[in-house]
């Protein structure tokens, strides 16, 4: 028995196929990818057992000057815990850079306040280094 796809399944099926034969044609971006997958789960894992000062070592070398959490940035990310990171897959811009949509759960280690954030990182593929690196920064905790 044959059974009849709709309209918006067949279009799936067709974008499915696409973006594999898109990612499979381009053996190395699908590596890169791969690559920028374990460079967010690491940060993820930064974020939510590692020191927060660890966290400027996943930003671009040529911006972590200007874009590290100092003084009282630096201060409300050591005050906080990240209870949960959700990331969404990244999405190419171009072959060398990356957009990813995140969201964090935070809890206040003195007030044990809960609230989430979400934030867009934008990270950077470094040939030279072989490596990814973040260029949007970590996201602001302003207080609320």
């Amino acid at each position: 028995m044959i059974q009849r796809l709709s309209l918006r399944s067949t279009l799936r099926l067709a974008l499915f196929g696409l973006s594999l034969a898109v990612i499979g044609g381009c053996g190395e971006t699908r590596s890169e990818l791969d690559q920028l997958e374990t460079t967010s789960q690491e940060l993820a894992s930064t974020l939510r057992w590692g020191d927060p000062l660890r966290l400027a070592e996943f930003i671009d070398p040529s911006l972590r000057e200007q874009l590290s959490p100092r003084g009282l940035a630096a201060e409300r990310w050591r005050q906080v815990r990240v209870a949960v990171f959700r990331a969404e897959p990244p999405t190419l811009i171009s072959p060398s850079q990356a957009q990813q949509s995140v969201s964090f759960e935070l809890i206040n280690q003195n007030t044990q306040a809960v609230r989430e954030l979400s934030s867009a990182l934008t990270w950077r593929y470094d040939e030279q280094a072989k490596r990814w690196w973040l260029t949007s920064g970590l996201p602001e905790l302003a207080p609320r």
